[in-house]
């Protein structure tokens, strides 16, 4: 991946290809800024199942790369990760589905978007939504914001917890049902939590505990 280049293609290391893209004025200068995921098309990575789900598991590794803008023009290498985008398939959970194909990356004002879904064509009814919100400060990106929701592909029942670690502030609702407005009764506490210190971009993986 090169440290600089004159359009977002310039970034896709041969052999790979492009599977999300994003926009949006990310350090405040003015300037578009670039977030994309690459994705290996080894076919060395491919892996035949012989367990339950997909008849082969894609085992390709996953790049988030973050382009800022350059005010005359092309753009610089601001961050890559290479741990926090999970594969399509899972080794260990073969039912579990890509988390990228209901997943987004979006940039929403300053703050950057990753969105993952999580859920098993066997062996679940649960369906779990991760949101990662990051800003650009103190020169690197930090998470500042946190939000997981699930629901029950039988009932409809959800339950969402929002961790905003700018505001220091957790808040959870519970009650809510998806597929019937009358038994939704959805109810929201929040509470103050202690952030010592935000976590960095950089230092996330898929695997990552994210504090509640």
């Amino acid at each position: 991946i090169p440290t600089s280049g004159n359009v977002v293609k310039d970034f896709v290391p041969q052999g790979w290809k492009k599977i999300a893209l994003a926009n949006g004025d990310l350090n405040k200068d003015g300037v578009d800024d670039f977030i994309l995921i690459v994705e290996n098309k080894s076919t060395l990575n491919l892996k035949k199942n012989t367990a339950l789900g997909s008849d082969t598991l894609n085992l390709n590794p996953r790049i988030l790369i973050i382009l800022f803008g350059e005010l005359y023009g092309g753009y610089k290498t601001a961050e890559v990760n290479k741990n926090i985008i999970p594969t399509a398939s899972s080794e260990e959970t073969p039912c579990l589905a890509d988390p990228m194909d209901e997943g987004k990356l979006e940039v929403k004002k300053d703050v950057l978007k990753l969105k993952l879904q999580y859920w098993l064509s066997c062996g679940s009814w649960s369906v779990t939504n991760k949101t990662y919100s990051f800003r650009y400060q103190h020169n690197q990106f930090e998470l500042i914001g946190y939000d997981q929701s699930e629901y029950h592909k039988s009932t409809g029942e959800t339950t969402e917890t929002s961790m905003n670690y700018s505001t220091k502030k957790k808040c959870v609702t519970i009650g809510g049902n998806m597929f019937d407005e009358k038994a939704s009764k959805p109810k929201t506490t929040c509470t103050p939590i202690v952030v010592d210190k935000l976590q960095a971009l950089k230092e996330l993986t898929s695997d990552t505990e994210i504090q509640f």
